[in-house]
């Protein structure tokens, strides 16, 4: 049995961890997470293409990740509709 995300296309992405949360804030062992950089409210910081800017092989989005608007510090809000948005975009 293979382990992983299966995005809207079919395919599969092989993970040994995927992590589902929700609310405004990420999980409180995100903050401890393998060095992962995060913010106050524990959302990994993640790059244009939600990569963790500490970890390329690992991935967020949503209400866990801290995504800067281009051209500024203030991120995307964690709501339902960024975190729809961040998904149709992996």
């Amino acid at each position: 049995m293979a382990y992983g995300v299966l995005p809207a296309d079919g395919s599969m992405l092989p993970a040994e961890l995927a992590v589902w949360a929700a609310g405004v804030k990420g999980a409180d062992f995100l903050k401890d997470l393998g060095g992962l950089e995060t913010n106050r409210i524990n959302q990994l910081r993640v790059l244009p293409t939600l990569q963790t800017t500490r970890g390329p092989v690992i991935f967020a989005l949503g209400d866990c990740a801290y995504y800067p608007r281009e051209g500024s510090d203030q991120p995307i809000p964690p709501r339902a509709q960024a975190a729809h948005q961040q998904a149709s975009h992996t």
